[in-house]
């Protein structure tokens, strides 16, 4: 079978196999957001699993039947309650009229048996008044529409835009998150549940702050040295020379941090994302990221997938609270106090 659906499970077998167990226990969002690093394949992706959505006789884990009139439509390419918008190039944005055109589209009704999808590639590329403008739209769409969001670069797009979306990570080489951060951090994350305290969350913030601390260490041994010896032996005399070089330094010190921190950002990201399949009632087995199963408390008491998705805005929050250099003991603190809070007791 060389089906849209078919094509997406090749490509991120375990994603789509998340995502249709999400289809079969009824739990299926309104918009995605689909972050990797090659947006070809995530396209893709989002053309199987939109699919697998309209499948009007869908299999009982959830998978396109591969039959029914809509499946037909997506695999002739004749499905027209299909969506796109785009940059026109690599190096543009996405405009505001664009967009409005864009979102007077999704307005239009649905016809019956049918769900009207609204792609947005590059999703990035909107510039502030075209993020609003869709926005608007986002906030409020009508039962049979699903948005689908691809991105390189999640950091770039509004948070109230990432925080109304289920995340995905679709990266084109699949990684191996336990040997992409050290075995320590996962063990902090862990530690991080509710009903844990106030102790374990500070605790943990405080061991994620020396790993970060590590990850400094790490970025100043990466970019030492490197300057000319000629531009050095004058700095010895010079010393708005010296303070020149310095500030250089640290500013390649800082794009290194900020590089390496990444990753442990991704993990957590992540690492949340996967407890929300869990409580969204995907089975273990069925998970994208396996390496994490090991460090999953077993005394955790179970999310509601509710409580799940406040706790990936809370990592949403922590990004954009690092990003805006919010001193990052405060950033920690607030990230774990509210994810080990203690449920008040029922009378």
């Amino acid at each position: 079978m060389n089906s849209p659906a078919a094509k997406g499970k090749r490509l991120f077998p375990k994603q789509a196999a998340a995502l249709e167990a999400a289809n079969a226990h009824h739990r299926r969002g309104q918009a995605y957001l689909f972050s990797g690093t090659d947006l070809e394949p995530m396209r893709l992706f989002a053309l199987g699993w939109a699919q697998t959505a309209a499948c009007l006789s869908p299999t009982p884990q959830g998978a396109a039947c591969e039959h029914c009139r809509n499946c037909q439509l997506f695999q002739n390419n004749a499905y027209h309650e299909f969506f796109t918008i785009a940059p026109e190039s690599k190096i543009s944005n996405i405009r505001v009229d664009k967009i409005r055109e864009f979102n007077q589209a999704m307005s239009l009704s649905t016809p019956e048996g049918m769900v009207k999808f609204g792609l947005v590639i590059q999703a990035d590329a909107m510039m502030a008044e075209a993020a609003n403008a869709f926005l608007k739209t986002l906030e409020e769409p009508s039962p049979q529409v699903m948005f689908l969001l691809l991105t390189t670069q999640p950091q770039r797009l509004l948070p109230t835009i990432r925080s109304r979306c289920q995340t995905l990570l679709l990266p084109s080489l699949q990684r191996d998150y336990g040997q992409l951060v050290p075995r320590e951090f996962l063990e902090i994350l862990g530690r991080l549940h509710r009903g844990a305290g106030a102790k374990v969350a500070l605790n943990a913030s405080r061991d994620m702050l020396q790993l970060f601390t590590k990850l400094k260490e790490q970025a100043a041994e990466n970019t030492k040295g490197g300057f000319d010896p000629e531009l050095e032996e004058q700095a010895k005399k010079d010393k708005s020379l010296r303070e020149k070089i310095k500030t250089l330094q640290e500013a390649r010190e800082a794009t290194e941090y900020a590089k390496l921190r990444a990753n442990y950002l991704e993990t957590l990201q992540s690492w949340f994302y996967q407890r929300f399949l869990m409580a969204s009632g995907i089975p273990q087995e069925r998970l994208p990221q396996q390496e994490f199963l090991p460090f999953l408390p077993p005394d955790a008491p179970p999310l509601s997938p509710l409580e799940a998705q406040e706790d990936l805005k809370l990592v949403e929050d922590l990004r954009r609270a690092l990003l805006a250099k919010i001193p990052e003991d405060l950033c920690l603190d607030a990230f774990a106090l509210p994810l080990c809070e203690i449920p008040p007791r029922r009378s």
